[in-house]
Protein backbone atom coordinates (compact mmCIF):
# COMPACT_ATOMS: atom_id res chain seq x y z
CA UNK A 1 0.00 0.00 0.00
CA UNK A 2 3.01 2.51 1.16
CA UNK A 3 4.67 2.11 -2.50
CA UNK A 4 1.68 2.97 -4.83
CA UNK A 5 0.87 5.84 -2.58
CA UNK A 6 4.74 6.65 -2.80
CA UNK A 7 4.34 6.02 -6.52
CA UNK A 8 1.51 8.42 -6.96
CA UNK A 9 2.92 10.84 -5.47
CA UNK A 10 5.73 11.24 -7.55
CA UNK A 11 3.81 10.76 -10.49
CA UNK A 12 1.98 13.87 -9.12
CA UNK A 13 5.46 15.64 -8.70
CA UNK A 14 6.06 14.84 -12.03
CA UNK A 15 3.00 15.72 -13.80
CA UNK A 16 3.29 18.98 -12.32
CA UNK A 17 6.76 19.87 -13.25
CA UNK A 18 5.79 18.83 -16.86
CA UNK A 19 2.78 21.43 -16.71
CA UNK A 20 5.17 23.94 -15.28
CA UNK A 21 7.63 23.49 -17.75
CA UNK A 22 4.64 23.78 -20.66
CA UNK A 23 4.36 27.23 -18.53
CA UNK A 24 7.71 28.79 -18.48
CA UNK A 25 7.77 27.90 -22.49
CA UNK A 26 4.56 29.57 -22.97
CA UNK A 27 6.27 32.37 -21.06
CA UNK A 28 9.44 32.75 -23.17
CA UNK A 29 7.78 31.76 -26.69
CA UNK A 30 5.47 35.26 -25.20
CA UNK A 31 8.30 37.30 -24.65
CA UNK A 32 10.31 36.07 -28.06
CA UNK A 33 7.41 37.98 -29.45
CA UNK A 34 6.91 41.31 -27.38
CA UNK A 35 9.41 43.81 -29.66
CA UNK A 36 13.11 43.62 -28.07
CA UNK A 37 14.22 45.78 -24.69
CA UNK A 38 15.47 49.06 -25.83
CA UNK A 39 19.38 48.46 -26.25
CA UNK A 40 20.29 52.04 -24.80
CA UNK A 41 19.13 51.55 -21.40
CA UNK A 42 21.47 51.48 -18.90
CA UNK A 43 21.73 50.36 -15.38
CA UNK A 44 20.64 54.28 -14.31
CA UNK A 45 17.37 53.96 -16.23
CA UNK A 46 16.29 50.66 -14.39
CA UNK A 47 13.90 52.24 -12.30
CA UNK A 48 12.43 53.97 -15.51
CA UNK A 49 12.24 51.03 -18.04
CA UNK A 50 9.78 51.13 -21.31
CA UNK A 51 6.75 49.18 -20.38
CA UNK A 52 7.85 46.47 -22.98
CA UNK A 53 11.62 45.92 -21.15
CA UNK A 54 10.17 46.06 -17.82
CA UNK A 55 7.63 42.79 -19.25
CA UNK A 56 10.92 41.18 -20.81
CA UNK A 57 13.01 41.29 -17.31
CA UNK A 58 10.18 40.03 -15.23
CA UNK A 59 9.27 37.28 -17.79
CA UNK A 60 13.28 36.76 -17.43
CA UNK A 61 12.99 36.71 -13.68
CA UNK A 62 10.37 34.85 -13.22
CA UNK A 63 11.75 32.01 -14.94
CA UNK A 64 15.29 31.74 -13.73
CA UNK A 65 14.19 32.90 -10.09
CA UNK A 66 11.31 31.11 -9.65
CA UNK A 67 10.24 28.49 -12.37
CA UNK A 68 13.51 26.65 -13.09
CA UNK A 69 14.12 26.01 -9.34
CA UNK A 70 10.60 25.26 -8.32
CA UNK A 71 10.85 22.65 -11.34
CA UNK A 72 14.11 21.49 -10.58
CA UNK A 73 12.59 21.41 -6.55
CA UNK A 74 9.78 18.56 -7.91
CA UNK A 75 11.57 16.60 -10.13
CA UNK A 76 14.11 16.59 -7.16
CA UNK A 77 12.01 15.53 -4.81
CA UNK A 78 9.87 12.86 -6.88
CA UNK A 79 13.33 11.39 -7.17
CA UNK A 80 14.09 11.41 -3.54
CA UNK A 81 15.24 8.38 -1.45
CA UNK A 82 16.65 8.35 1.84
CA UNK A 83 20.64 7.89 1.79
CA UNK A 84 20.91 10.27 -0.85
CA UNK A 85 20.31 8.11 -4.20
CA UNK A 86 17.27 9.41 -6.32
CA UNK A 87 14.67 6.36 -6.98
CA UNK A 88 16.24 4.43 -10.20
CA UNK A 89 18.79 7.21 -10.30
CA UNK A 90 22.31 8.42 -9.74
CA UNK A 91 23.54 9.27 -6.55
CA UNK A 92 23.37 12.90 -5.35
CA UNK A 93 26.81 14.74 -6.83
CA UNK A 94 27.59 11.84 -8.98
CA UNK A 95 26.25 11.34 -12.19
CA UNK A 96 26.68 7.72 -13.94
CA UNK A 97 27.38 8.85 -17.72
CA UNK A 98 27.32 5.71 -19.20
CA UNK A 99 23.17 5.84 -18.39
CA UNK A 100 20.65 6.78 -20.68
CA UNK A 101 17.61 7.98 -18.59
CA UNK A 102 15.69 10.69 -17.66
CA UNK A 103 16.92 11.29 -14.22
CA UNK A 104 20.58 11.17 -15.95
CA UNK A 105 19.38 13.77 -18.60
CA UNK A 106 18.00 16.02 -16.26
CA UNK A 107 21.03 16.08 -14.26
CA UNK A 108 23.32 16.28 -17.23
CA UNK A 109 20.79 19.65 -18.00
CA UNK A 110 21.29 20.88 -14.56
CA UNK A 111 24.75 20.69 -15.03
CA UNK A 112 25.18 22.43 -18.18
CA UNK A 113 22.89 25.38 -17.15
CA UNK A 114 25.16 25.97 -13.97
CA UNK A 115 28.55 25.73 -15.65
CA UNK A 116 27.71 27.74 -18.89
CA UNK A 117 24.17 30.08 -18.21
CA UNK A 118 24.77 30.96 -14.56
CA UNK A 119 27.59 33.61 -13.51
CA UNK A 120 30.00 31.94 -11.26
CA UNK A 121 32.98 33.11 -9.68
CA UNK A 122 35.94 31.44 -11.75
CA UNK A 123 39.77 31.03 -10.83
CA UNK A 124 40.18 33.75 -13.15
CA UNK A 125 38.20 36.84 -12.15
CA UNK A 126 38.07 37.95 -16.08
CA UNK A 127 36.29 34.61 -16.84
CA UNK A 128 32.66 34.83 -15.04
CA UNK A 129 30.81 35.86 -17.91
CA UNK A 130 27.14 34.25 -18.05
CA UNK A 131 25.35 35.07 -21.06
CA UNK A 132 22.27 37.29 -21.04
CA UNK A 133 20.24 34.94 -21.93
CA UNK A 134 18.58 31.43 -20.31
CA UNK A 135 19.40 27.83 -21.54
CA UNK A 136 15.80 27.61 -22.94
CA UNK A 137 16.13 30.74 -25.25
CA UNK A 138 19.47 29.60 -26.73
CA UNK A 139 17.60 26.20 -27.23
CA UNK A 140 19.78 23.79 -25.03
CA UNK A 141 19.40 19.97 -25.71
CA UNK A 142 21.15 17.56 -23.56
CA UNK A 143 21.05 14.28 -25.60
CA UNK A 144 21.88 10.17 -25.64
CA UNK A 145 23.47 9.55 -29.17
CA UNK A 146 25.81 6.22 -29.64
CA UNK A 147 26.49 5.60 -26.19
CA UNK A 148 27.44 8.89 -25.09
CA UNK A 149 25.63 12.18 -23.45
CA UNK A 150 25.98 15.53 -25.58
CA UNK A 151 24.68 18.91 -25.23
CA UNK A 152 24.41 21.83 -27.41
CA UNK A 153 23.01 25.24 -27.71
CA UNK A 154 22.95 28.45 -30.22
CA UNK A 155 25.45 31.17 -28.79
CA UNK A 156 22.76 34.18 -29.21
CA UNK A 157 25.27 36.51 -29.01
CA UNK A 158 26.90 35.93 -31.90
CA UNK A 159 25.52 37.62 -34.87
CA UNK A 160 23.11 35.89 -36.68
CA UNK A 161 24.59 36.42 -40.35
CA UNK A 162 27.28 33.64 -39.11
CA UNK A 163 26.55 29.79 -40.30
CA UNK A 164 24.94 28.15 -37.63
CA UNK A 165 28.21 25.84 -37.22
CA UNK A 166 30.29 28.78 -35.91
CA UNK A 167 27.38 30.12 -33.53
CA UNK A 168 26.17 26.18 -31.71
CA UNK A 169 27.87 25.10 -28.93
CA UNK A 170 28.33 21.03 -28.97
CA UNK A 171 29.66 19.61 -26.12
CA UNK A 172 30.49 15.95 -25.34
CA UNK A 173 29.50 15.28 -21.21
CA UNK A 174 32.27 12.42 -20.33
CA UNK A 175 32.99 10.64 -17.34
CA UNK A 176 36.28 12.37 -15.85
CA UNK A 177 38.78 9.51 -15.56
CA UNK A 178 41.20 10.80 -12.53
CA UNK A 179 37.51 11.21 -10.77
CA UNK A 180 34.95 8.57 -11.13
CA UNK A 181 31.64 9.71 -11.06
CA UNK A 182 32.55 13.53 -11.85
CA UNK A 183 31.44 14.73 -15.06
CA UNK A 184 33.85 17.13 -17.74
CA UNK A 185 32.62 18.86 -20.64
CA UNK A 186 34.45 18.86 -23.89
CA UNK A 187 34.10 21.05 -26.54
CA UNK A 188 33.54 19.02 -30.18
Amino acid sequence: MKGSVLERARAGLRSLAEEFRGGRVRLLQFQASLPPPAADASLEDVDDLDPLSEMHAVIGNAVRDSLDPLIRDLLAAAAYEPGGSPAGGPRTGKVDVHRNDEATRQALYDLVVRQNFTGQPREDPGDDWAPPYTAEQAGLEVFWLHGRWFATWLKLEMPSDLPESQRRELLVLAEDERRPGRVICHCV
